[in-house]
Parts: C-alpha cells; sequence; structure tokens
C-alpha cells in the first residue's frame, strides 16, 4: 500500500466518523478547537522540517484527544485514540500506508506521557501539542520539544498568537496540500 497523500483524503467522512465517536469534542481544554490549533501549530512546525509525513501530523491533530473521557487526568486517553485510529483504518477511512499507520497510532499512544522522539514526524505532533500548552496557562518548555523549530521561543510566542484564531478542517487542509504539492 502506497502512502496516503491529503489531496485524497476524503474529509468529510473522516470528520463524520470522527464528530460520531468522540468522547469529549466540545471540551474547552481538550476538544476540536483544540485539535484545530494543534493541528495549525503542526503546519507551521512541518513547514520548517522537510522529512516529515503530512498526512500522519495532520490526522493526529485531528485525532489524539478524541478519546478523552474528561478534561483531568486520563492516562489512558493515548491508548484508545491509537485504538480509534486503528479501527477506522480497518474501516478503510483512513486508508494509510502501513508505516503511516504505525507512526500514527505510536504518536497517539504516547503524545500524553512526557516523552520526546527522534523521529521527526512524531516530534511535530508532539510538539504541536505541547505548544497549546498555552491555552491552560502553562508556557511550553524547549527540554519538552523534539524538534528544531520548537525548541525556538519565537515559535513557542507564535503559537500562543494562533490560539486567537480560528481555523477550519478544510483551511487547514488546503494548507497542508499545498505544501505537500509544493515538496
Amino acid at each position: 500500500m502506497t502512502d496516503l497523500q491529503l489531496q485524497h483524503l476524503d474529509l468529510d467522512i473522516v470528520l463524520s466518523h470522527v464528530y460520531a465517536h468522540a468522547t469529549h469534542l466540545k471540551s474547552r481544554l481538550h476538544g476540536e478547537s483544540h485539535w484545530l490549533h494543534v493541528t495549525q501549530c503542526s503546519l507551521m512546525l512541518a513547514e520548517q522540517t522537510p522529512h516529515c509525513d503530512l498526512a500522519v501530523i495532520y490526522l493526529f491533530g485531528l485525532l489524539h484527544d478524541t478519546k478523552r473521557l474528561h478534561d483531568g487526568r486520563d492516562s489512558q486517553h493515548g491508548e484508545r485514540a491509537s485504538e480509534f485510529v486503528q479501527h477506522l483504518q480497518h474501516e478503510n477511512i483512513l486508508q494509510l500506508s502501513h508505516t503511516q499507520l504505525d507512526i500514527l497510532t505510536s504518536a497517539c499512544y504516547d503524545h500524553n506521557k512526557g516523552k520526546t522522539s527522534e523521529d521527526m514526524t512524531i516530534g511535530i505532533c508532539w510538539d504541536a501539542d505541547r505548544l497549546n500548552l498555552w491555552r491552560v496557562g502553562m508556557m511550553p518548555k524547549e527540554k519538552y520539544m523534539s524538534t528544531h523549530p520548537a525548541k525556538q521561543h519565537h515559535m513557542r510566542l507564535k503559537a500562543l498568537q494562533h490560539l486567537f484564531k480560528r481555523y477550519t478542517w478544510q483551511g487547514l487542509l488546503a494548507g497542508y496540500i499545498t505544501l505537500e504539492q509544493a515538496r
């Protein structure tokens, strides 16, 4: 199976399944608004990181917190998100390659464990989530970042500025496709 290119992603089908099965969609802290901001931060990081999988990064932003039960400590939500990714793949909704599936499930599974990664795709996923700690009043710390761009002070401030903007899945997908085509 070849790698999924975002220009071939049927976003409407993916979103319909996410909306039907997400456990904490409307949460102010971990719901869809957060997912959108993680996806935006991922795009900013991916623009500066040429060797990363854009489809995995985009889907991580959308899926990583879909199975949170509440806004408090929920140490199993990454594992549940990973299982949800596998379910979506099994139902032929995502159509990821085996490699992409492995990377996305790993990124979701461990995203809340405080790790860093040398894999640039996973690193971008985790860094983008951490760049959104501003929403809970925490400044993202360099020592928890995996990628060089996320370790830059100006990038962490840029992420804060982006928290005040509104994004759509279609608009972000268009940005990712433009970057995908430029590579």
